[in-house]
C-alpha cells in the first residue's frame, strides 16, 4: 500500500497569494484569496518524471462539509511540494501560485477549472515564455516594483470562458 501524503499549510505562501491577488486583480479576479489554501506534501518528493509541479482543486461536497465542520473555510487548495518550494527563488514561487490562480474560472456557477490551453495562460506566457519554469533569472518580480503589465487582450481571453 503506498504511503499517505502528509501536509504542513505554508503561511508565507497563503501571504504570497494573497498579495497576488491583490496585486492583480483583473487578471485575479475570480479569485477568493481568504478562501484558497496552500498545503505542501512533507513526507514526498515530486515522483521523478512528474512535469506536474503543483495543483490547485476546488473542494466541493462531502469534503467541503468536512473542512467546514472543522473550522476551515476554504474554497481550493493549491498542493505542492515541500521540497520542489524549498528549492525555487522568489520570483519562481509567485509565478507558481500565479499559474495555478489562473485555473479558478470566472464563471458564475464555478464549476470547473480553467484547463492547460496556450491560449488561456497566453497572458502569462507572453510574459514568462513557454519554459518559464526552467528559467534560472530573468523572471520579473510580480511583488517588487510596477505591477507586471498583462496585455488586456489576453486577460479577456482567459474571462471570455463566463
Amino acid at each position: 500500500m503506498a504511503e499517505e501524503k502528509e501536509y504542513v499549510v505554508l503561511p508565507e505562501a497563503k501571504q504570497m497569494m494573497i498579495e497576488l491577488v491583490t496585486r492583480y486583480p483583473k487578471e485575479l479576479r475570480a479569485v477568493p484569496g481568504e478562501r484558497v489554501e496552500v498545503l505542501a506534501v512533507t513526507n514526498k518528493d515530486r515522483p521523478e518524471g512528474t512535469k506536474e509541479i503543483a495543483k490547485i482543486r476546488k473542494i466541493g461536497g462531502s469534503y467541503k462539509a468536512l473542512y467546514e465542520f472543522h473550522g476551515i473555510h476554504t474554497e481550493y487548495i493549491i498542493e505542492l511540494y515541500k521540497s520542489d518550494w524549498d528549492q525555487i527563488n522568489e520570483q519562481k514561487r509567485q509565478w507558481l501560485l500565479m499559474h495555478e490562480l489562473a485555473h479558478v474560472p470566472t464563471m458564475l456557477d464555478g464549476k470547473g477549472m480553467i484547463n492547460h490551453d496556450v491560449q488561456d495562460f497566453a497572458f502569462l506566457l507572453d510574459v514568462a515564455g513557454l519554459n518559464w519554469w526552467e528559467k534560472q533569472d530573468g523572471l520579473p518580480d510580480l511583488l517588487k516594483g510596477e505591477p507586471v503589465q498583462f496585455r488586456e487582450e489576453l486577460v479577456e481571453r482567459l474571462h471570455k470562458k463566463e
